[in-house]
């Protein structure tokens, strides 16, 4: 290498430690422009190949940083290209196989789940886990934030027995290397209240919850988004208990203030919305509630896509009004395009409810036929009539097929918090799902091929 390449090495060494250094200390915006212009120098001075070692770790860096920035899909798609120079021989590396960061596969993981990609993050979080329990240890805050989002996304998956588990642990590690009343033990508190209240024990959950808004409302402002997360959660629990006119008054404020502090088209202030549409439709006020219902689901399908599970929800919680209202048919139609959304995106978490929800309404709808067979019908009506059940027939086994052994009750959609520290996240641009097929080939790279999320967690004791 001349002197003069050298020194432009040496030049651009410092540039990627200077950006380093904004993005550790948070800025990101600052830190954005300036590993991109260390990313084109390399590539323009052709210091280095696409898979050297200092090359990968500029994108690396850069991956992050677009996360950082709530941008996923960008996120993902450097992941990408640097999963896909995984395999190959690189300069820098001595030989042997680059081993990605956790740093940056839990970025991975993150915007996997942004774009309800849940099953592939869950393997990456196991991956990462695994990793820092061997590098980190079993106390450092890193591997128990990991710890906090794999019980998460448990939860998401409908995995609640497994999820119960990790979250028991987590509370009792957390609680144990940062204190009874610090903000990570809150909120692996309030994760575990999540899903003992999907299993039914609501009384449970709501007992953690109170202790967790008492304790935040003495070091929080009312406005704060944490206090806010919690309030939203607790009226989900007393929505599961019956106690309807107090749920709503707390979705209706919870509501009011993420408008004020996020705007209406960011995900907490939607899912706020959602639930107070479905508490309006408990409390006999149906008609209100499926409009906002409708609102909701034009917004998520304008930012996230039809195909994202939060999308799918909504148009299921659509459906379900339309139904109490007995407009059948259009429940129906509604219902079976979800369903049929999930199966082809391999949403299985979501399966199991809407094939339920979608038997309920073809045996109404069956119910109501049958009523009105003794109308007299012509030819095509009674062509159509048929065709139509052998469709429903179809559909229901299928339905049947992917259903789960046990029906799982709703909770009123609580939010989890799966980014580290953090009480709740931020919604993605709005941009189309690009190259997924690239990337399912980077998580399997990352995770070797090996199913995740079994519960098993390295040998240790439950």
């Amino acid at each position: 290498m001349s002197a003069n390449v050298q020194q432009v090495a040496s030049g651009l060494v410092t540039a990627y430690e200077q950006a380093n250094k904004l993005l550790t200390d948070g800025k990101y915006s600052s830190a954005l422009p300036q590993l991109y212009a260390v990313l084109t120098r390399y590539q323009e001075h052709q210091l280095y190949g696409p898979a050297h070692a200092s090359t990968l770790a500029v994108m690396d860096s850069l991956a992050v940083c677009l996360y950082s920035l709530d941008r996923p899909a960008e996120a993902m798609k450097v992941m990408g290209e640097i999963l896909g120079l995984q395999n190959q021989p690189r300069a820098g590396s001595g030989g042997a196989e680059q081993q990605f960061d956790t740093k940056a596969m839990t970025c991975l993981a993150k915007a996997c789940y942004r774009q309800g990609r849940y099953e592939g993050a869950l393997k990456l979080f196991m991956q990462t886990y695994e990793k820092e329990k061997v590098e980190r240890g079993e106390d450092d805050s890193h591997t128990i934030a990991t710890m906090t989002n794999i019980g998460c996304m448990l939860s998401a998956l409908g995995r609640y027995q497994e999820a119960l588990k990790w979250q028991e642990e987590d509370v009792e590690n957390t609680r144990r290397v940062n204190g009874d009343d610090s903000p990570s033990t809150l909120i692996a508190i309030s994760n575990l209240a999540i899903t003992l209240s999907h299993i039914g024990r609501n009384d449970e959950a709501l007992s953690k919850y109170e202790h967790v808004l008492e304790v935040q409302r003495h070091v929080l402002t009312d406005n704060d988004p944490s206090i806010l997360s919690t309030m939203n959660n607790l009226a989900g629990v007393l929505m599961g208990l019956g106690r309807f006119e107090e749920a709503l008054t707390l979705f209706e404020e919870v509501t009011e203030k993420y408008i004020v502090l996020f705007g209406v088209d960011d995900r907490r202030t939607l899912a706020s919305m959602d639930n107070t549409a479905g508490v309006l439709g408990k409390l006999n006020r149906r008609a209100e509630g499926l409009k906002l219902h409708e609102f909701v689901f034009g917004a998520r399908e304008r930012v996230l896509g039809v195909e994202h599970p939060d999308t799918l929800e909504s148009m299921n919680n659509m459906a379900t009004s339309l139904y109490d209202l007995k407009r059948f048919k259009e429940a129906h139609v509604l219902m079976s395009k979800a369903y049929q959304i999930a199966l082809a995106q391999d949403h299985h978490h979501l399966l199991d409810k809407f094939s339920r929800h979608l038997s309920t309404v073809q045996g109404d709808m069956s119910a109501q036929a049958a009523q009105n067979s003794t109308a007299p019908t012509d030819t095509k009506s009674r062509l159509l009539e048929k065709l139509e059940k052998k469709r429903l027939a179809k559909l229901s086994a299928e339905a049947e097929r992917h259903s789960k052994a046990a029906a799982v009750a709703s909770s009123g959609g609580q939010e989890a918090n799966i980014d580290d520290l953090m009480a709740e996240f931020v919604l993605m641009d709005d941009k189309k799902k690009k190259g997924s097929a690239n990337i399912d080939k980077a998580i399997t790279s990352v995770v070797g091929g090996k199913k995740g999320g079994k519960g098993k967690k390295g040998g240790k004791k439950k």
